[in-house]
């Protein structure tokens, strides 16, 4: 085998979708392999799965070799080739969509840093393969289990990731509030409180507590009864649930206790604000 490689023409719904593949392949160069200067349209993550060679992007050449994966960025001006004494045995995958951004972020990797160095080389190989096999089969379910394997993959190169880094990232403080008040916002349904919020960004109870209040102006209870109010409130007024009904669908068990802290948090009950707001 020289080259082995599948193309995936996306329908118009998987142009709108969070992530679609394009192009899957396997390829062992010859000598002479020499790809670009060229620019792609869609993300193309390549596997080294033997050999060397030199890859130059964003006005930066670096060597590398097998074990190694590189990222190619749409729109970006790229240049790769084999080193004809070690000629390269590559596989790669292309892909778009519109989380693809928000995806290479989380994977840090972007055009600053787009090479993964010895990488678990064996379980990438795998899931490459098995997007190319799935690629290379017609019809919707194929192309759903090919995505599959490449959420999959990216999985992996987060592990990846996860494990080269020296010391933890430094997380500014207006992060870490975000992050919390996005969870709160997300989970007020469930049994949510200070202990648990504290853990999920791993803050001690009694820093977090006093850094909460400071930036958002409440406590983080304060906070979350407010989240369910607001919730609670646009339950009453659109829909015909029921206050022990609306109590369970904001994280109140008791009913009557979730009446005594809206009352607290409004000014008046549940069954007055209902009555008393227009549909």
């Amino acid at each position: 085998m020289e080259l082995l490689q599948h193309f995936h023409t996306p329908t118009f719904e998987e142009l709108n979708s969070s992530v679609y593949i394009a192009w899957a392949g396997h390829r062992v160069c010859e000598p002479s392999h020499r790809i670009g200067p060229r620019i792609l349209s869609d993300y193309k993550i390549v596997l080294i799965v033997k050999g060397r060679g030199t890859l130059c992007q964003e006005d930066k050449n670096i060597t590398l070799s097998a074990g190694d994966i590189f990222v190619l960025f749409p729109g970006v001006k790229h240049l790769y080739y084999t080193d004809p004494k070690d000629p390269w045995e590559l596989m790669w995958v292309s892909f778009n969509g519109n989380i693809s951004e928000n995806i290479m972020k989380d994977l840090s990797i972007s055009l600053n840093s787009f090479v993964i160095l010895n990488s678990n080389t064996a379980v990438i190989k795998d899931l490459l393969e098995k997007i190319i096999d799935s690629m290379g089969n017609e019809g919707d379910p194929h192309a759903l289990k090919s995505t599959g394997y490449l959420y999959l993959l990216f999985s992996q190169l987060l592990e990846i990731d996860s494990q080269n880094e020296i010391e933890p990232s430094k997380v500014s403080k207006d992060e870490v509030i975000n992050k919390a008040l996005m969870f709160i916002n997300l989970n007020y349904h469930t049994d949510i409180d200070v202990n648990l919020l504290c853990n999920y960004v791993s803050y001690s109870r009694s820093y977090f507590s006093k850094l909460f209040k400071l930036k958002v102006g409440l406590s983080i209870p304060k906070y979350i009864n407010e989240v369910r109010i607001q919730r609670a409130k646009l339950l009453l007024k659109d829909t015909s649930l029921n206050i022990c009904e609306i109590a369970k669908s904001i994280g109140f068990e008791d009913p009557f206790y979730f009446s005594k802290v809206f009352k607290i948090v409004t000014g008046i009950s549940p069954v007055t604000y209902r009555d008393t707001t227009p549909k």
